[in-house]
C-alpha cells in the first residue's frame, strides 16, 4: 500500500512540474505582441528608464543605484545621472553633469534591429545639447549613450518603464 501511495504522489508531482512547450506560432504571437507593447510605450512619450549600470572610460563599469534614470514626460526630459568622464568646454561652476530638467528639440524612433528599437532625443538644457540615444529590446532592458560637444561620451544600462502619473 506504502508502494502505490508513494508512486501516486511522485506521479502527481512530475505531472504537476511539467511544463507546456510553446508551439512557434505561440511564441511569434507572444513576441508581435512584446514589440507592440514596446512600440506604444515609446510613441508615448511618457515613461522612465531606471539604469543600474553606467559604463565610462574613466571608471570602467560600475553598478549605480539611488534612483538613477532618465524621464520623458511629452517634449520634456529630466535627466538625473552620474557623469563620470573628461570635459572639455565647461563654463566655470556651472556644470550640473547629467542632472538637469531639458527640452526634446527632436525625437526619432526606428526599428534598428530583431528585437530593438532606436530612440534617439536631442535634449537642450540650461548649458548645453545631448544626445540621448536608448537601444530599447522587446523584452524591456535599455542600453542608453548620451554624448555632448562638450563631454566625454558615457553608457547605462537599465530597463524602461510606463511613467506612472501623480494624481
Amino acid at each position: 500500500m506504502k508502494k502505490i501511495l508513494f508512486f501516486a504522489v511522485t506521479a502527481l508531482l512530475f505531472a504537476a512540474c511539467a511544463t507546456t512547450k510553446l508551439t512557434p506560432e505561440e511564441k511569434a504571437a507572444q513576441r508581435k505582441a512584446k514589440q507592440e507593447e514596446m512600440l506604444q510605450l515609446i510613441n508615448s512619450r511618457h515613461f522612465v528608464t531606471p539604469m543600474r549600470v553606467m559604463h565610462s572610460n574613466m571608471v570602467g563599469s560600475k553598478t549605480i543605484d539611488f534612483g538613477y534614470g532618465v524621464t520623458v514626460k511629452g517634449d520634456t526630459i529630466i535627466s538625473y545621472l552620474p557623469y563620470m568622464g573628461r570635459a572639455h568646454n565647461l563654463a566655470y561652476g556651472n556644470d550640473e553633469g547629467l542632472n538637469f530638467v531639458g527640452t526634446i528639440t527632436e525625437y526619432r524612433i526606428e526599428r534598428s534591429m530583431k528585437d530593438a528599437y532606436t530612440v534617439q532625443l536631442l535634449a537642450a538644457s540650461p548649458n548645453t545639447l545631448y544626445i540621448y540615444t536608448f537601444l530599447v529590446y522587446d523584452d524591456g532592458n535599455v542600453q542608453l549613450s548620451v554624448t555632448s560637444r562638450d563631454k566625454e561620451a558615457i553608457g547605462f544600462n537599465g530597463s524602461i518603464e510606463p511613467l506612472k502619473e501623480d494624481k
